[in-house]
C-alpha cells in the first residue's frame, strides 16, 4: 500500500492510512493530507519555519482530527505547507510534535472545508494501526 489510499466517496474525500505505531499513523495521515491538498507537487523550499505543536484531547480520534485540522489551518490560513515531521509523540491524550513548514505562494490544489468525524475509524489489528478519515469538500 502507498502511504495512503483514496477511498470512493460520493461527495466528500476519504482516505485510509496505516502505521506500525500510533505516532506513525498520525505522521502518515498528516503527510497524506498534505499530498492531497498540494496534489503531490514538489514545493520550492523557501522560508522554512519550525514549529512546536502540542495538542490535547480526551481520545485518539479527537486527537487525530485536531492534528489534521492544525495542519490544514497552517496551509489555508498561513500558506505554510507541512514539509517534515522531526518528532511526534502521543502519550496520555497529548500529541507533541516538532514540524517544519515551507511557505507556499501557490493556491492549494483542493479546498477542504473541514476534517470531519463522519466515518472516522482508528483501529489496531495484527500489529498495524489503521485510520479512515473523511474531509468535507
Amino acid at each position: 500500500m502507498e502511504d495512503f489510499e483514496l477511498l470512493d466517496h460520493t461527495a466528500d474525500l476519504s482516505f485510509r492510512v496505516e502505521g506500525k505505531s500510533l505516532e506513525s499513523l498520525f505522521t502518515k495521515a498528516a503527510k497524506a493530507l498534505t499530498k492531497i491538498i498540494t496534489d503531490g507537487q514538489a514545493l520550492i523550499k523557501k522560508n522554512e519555519l519550525q514549529k512546536e505543536l502540542i495538542l490535547k484531547a480526551p481520545n485518539k480520534e479527537i486527537l487525530l482530527i485536531d492534528w489534521l485540522k492544525e495542519i490544514l489551518f497552517f496551509a489555508e490560513a498561513e500558506n505554510l505547507i507541512l514539509a517534515k515531521i522531526f518528532f511526534l509523540k502521543i502519550q496520555a491524550g497529548q500529541l507533541s510534535a516538532t514540524v517544519i513548514f515551507h511557505k507556499n505562494n501557490d493556491p492549494l490544489f483542493i479546498e477542504i472545508k473541514a476534517i470531519t468525524y463522519h466515518d472516522l475509524t482508528i483501529y489496531f489489528n495484527d500489529e498495524i494501526w489503521s485510520a479512515t478519515i473523511t474531509c468535507d469538500l
